[in-house]
Formats: structure tokens, C-alpha cells, sequence
């Protein structure tokens, strides 16, 4: 298949390249405190944490994670119009910008495994078409190689969130925004140690994270499984998300079987 794009796809091009319009960050006005969002990296446990502060308030038990279950809760939308007036999505260079003292935060993934995540969610399980990934040529059912194949020939200014590069999603003027990055191969570790730098500037005690993306993890094999077979899939994705490896996996690891965030 060519590189060129349907209609769709050239209006997310103009989307993409605007650096203003790609927004990242869920803005907490009333704490100034901002969470750059990377879907398929514990994205939804994130949000299930977040939405309970704003719409019932800090936890007073650090360990509470019995979230209710919000339709929605990933799109948006939500986020930008649904919550009131201290809750907004805005770009990263808009948040550097307008709030430049927000204690930003987020959690990035080894590329390897977030390929593979996205690849079970959005083509292996996923039930209905998503246009954004159609219009770049990739189709629910294809091959893990196919995918990778695809992945590689697609850059960021055009490619669905899911599949942009961590290091594009959280980038203003060349640089990462988000002042603590933290991983999902250390999670809870690293959710702590989020909780306690917003708690040591004035902020509220956020609850822990729930496990909501681990749906895919008794349908698939270990990351590592992807690869075997085709050793030249894992260059591939070495270089398409060089700059993700280069800035928070210099060790270019590929992931075992302990990986486990769905």
C-alpha cells in the first residue's frame, strides 16, 4: 500500500503537525497539576484516579482503588468539556505556556510492549473500525508483521495516538514537559512516588491505581513472543520510536513476561 492518505487522514495531518492543537494534557486548574496522557501506559488506571478527584474529591486512604466504573472516561471529550471549569485538555506547548508552574507528570512504556498492546486492542479485539488507523492502511486482522511493516512507513504527523511516539505526545519546544516521568514496568513505585511529589507541594492524596488494562493478558502470548520470529520486527520498531528509547529506554530491552499492563 502507497503512503497517501484519504481525506480523513489529511485532516489529521493538519491536526497533528499543529503543535497547539494536540492535546496531551489533562489540566487540573484547582491543584495546577497536569497529567500528559499516553494511551496504552496505564492511560485508563490514570484517569480512573484523576476523575475521583475531581468529581468526589481526595481520598483520605492512599491504598483506595475502588473506582466506579465511567462511560466515556477515555474520550476526550470528557475531559475537555465534561467536567467543569477547572478540568480542560490542552496541548503540551499550551500547557508550557499558560501554566508553566503545573506540576505536569506521566507514565511512558517500552515501545515494544506498547506496540504490542496496541496491536491486540485496536486490531486483534477491537469489534468496530477506527478510521484513524484505517486511514494509514491499518485493518483489523492483520498480521503482527503487516502491522510493525505499517507502523514503520507511517510517521507521527499522521499516525492515530495510540501509535505516536511517547516522546512526540509529551514534547514542547524539543523537550519532554512532564517534570516526573514515571514507568509502567515500575508502576507502583513510580505512582507513589507521583502521589507524594503532588502531595509535598500542597496537592491532594490521590488514591492507588486500579488494574484496568490487563484485559488483553490471558489472550497473547509474552511481548517477547511478537518478535522471536521475525528478529527484523524489532529493528523496526527500534527505529521508528528511536526518540522514545534514546530519552527513557536508553537500554533498548526488550520486555519479558512480567510485562503486564494490557
Amino acid at each position: 500500500m502507497s503512503n497517501s492518505l484519504s481525506a480523513f487522514g489529511e485532516r489529521t495531518l493538519t491536526y497533528f503537525q499543529n503543535r497547539f492543537l494536540l492535546r496531551s494534557a489533562i489540566l487540573l486548574r484547582r491543584w495546577n497539576i497536569a497529567y500528559v496522557r499516553v494511551p496504552k501506559a496505564a492511560n485508563s488506571s490514570i484517569k480512573q484516579a484523576l476523575y475521583h478527584l475531581v468529581t468526589r474529591g481526595a481520598v483520605t486512604d492512599p491504598a483506595f482503588c475502588d473506582y466506579v466504573a465511567v462511560p466515556g472516561l477515555n474520550q476526550d471529550r470528557t475531559w475537555r468539556r465534561g467536567l467543569g471549569p477547572d478540568v480542560t485538555m490542552v496541548s503540551c506547548a499550551r500547557l508550557a505556556a499558560d501554566a508553566p508552574d503545573a506540576l505536569a507528570f506521566t507514565v511512558v512504556r517500552n515501545p515494544f510492549a506498547r506496540v504490542v498492546s496496541a496491536y491486540y486492542d485496536k486490531v486483534v479485539l477491537r469489534d468496530r473500525r477506527m478510521r484513524s488507523l484505517e486511514a494509514v492502511g491499518i485493518t483489523r486482522g492483520m498480521s503482527f508483521p503487516a502491522f510493525v511493516e505499517r507502523l514503520a512507513e507511517v510517521g507521527d504527523d499522521v499516525i492515530d495516538i495510540h501509535l505516536m511516539s511517547q516522546a512526540r505526545l509529551l514534547d514542547a519546544g524539543g523537550r519532554p514537559v512532564p517534570a516526573i516521568v514515571g514507568r509502567v514496568e515500575s508502576l507502583d513505585d513510580d505512582w507513589d512516588r507521583i502521589r507524594a511529589a503532588i502531595l509535598a507541594r500542597g496537592g491532594p492524596q490521590l488514591g492507588a491505581l486500579g488494574h484496568t488494562l490487563v484485559r488483553t493478558l490471558d489472550k497473547r502470548p509474552p511481548v517477547a513472543a511478537f518478535y522471536d520470529d521475525v528478529p527484523r520486527l524489532a529493528d523496526l520498531v527500534l527505529a521508528r520510536y528511536r526518540a522514545d528509547f534514546d530519552l527513557f529506554y536508553p537500554d533498548r530491552a526488550m520486555p519479558g513476561s512480567e510485562d503486564a499492563a494490557g
